[in-house]
């Protein structure tokens, strides 16, 4: 058993997870098809039983999870039986499903000479705050016009709940 891309996933039930199984074959007779019995810790995960058709030495699932963590997919058994290589169990990361930053002026408009905090906030695919579960850097830089960041990057700690992330004073022209 395998899972693929080999990375966290994002906890927003949308992210899809590959669960693989394979068979190989001994000697040169045709393999039979195989029906794998696995359990997920969400439940999601489809089709159950995973099937490896006959003549194919793999079989793939796909397994969701809209809650950060840890999943746990375990090899129950196969019909018809086979030997398992390798761990019964495997865990695939879930992260909070950050895909986006928010960046707000406060106060909305400044002349050249004032200044204003920039309020970060990392966001989901809604748009809402989200926590993150490990430090960030977002990194700063002008597209065009004058102006000034009092600082390049700005971390984003990790925090238990949904904040206004992070500020930094910015200002017009000097």
């Amino acid at each position: 058993m395998r899972f693929s891309p080999q990375r966290a996933f994002l906890a927003n039930g949308k992210d899809p997870v590959t669960v693989h199984a394979f068979v190989m074959a001994k000697g040169e007779a045709p393999l039979p098809g195989f029906r794998v019995r696995l359990f997920d810790g969400t439940g999601t995960m489809q089709p159950v039983p995973l099937v490896i058709p006959p003549g194919a030495e793999e079989g793939t699932a796909t397994l969701r999870s809209d809650h950060e963590g840890q999943v746990k997919v375990e090899y129950l058994g196969a019909t018809p039986a086979v030997d398992l290589d390798g761990d019964r169990v495997m865990t695939v990361s879930f992260e909070p499903p950050i895909v986006g930053l928010e960046l707000q002026p406060s106060p909305p408009r400044i002349s050249l000479v004032d200044t204003c905090d920039l309020v970060f906030r990392l966001i989901d695919d809604k748009g809402r705050p989200i926590a993150t579960n490990a430090r960030r850097t977002v990194s700063l830089a002008l597209a065009s016009g004058r102006g000034e960041f009092s600082a390049r990057e700005v971390p984003i700690d990790p925090i238990t709940r949904v904040p206004e992330l992070s500020s930094l004073r910015c200002g017009g022209a000097r």
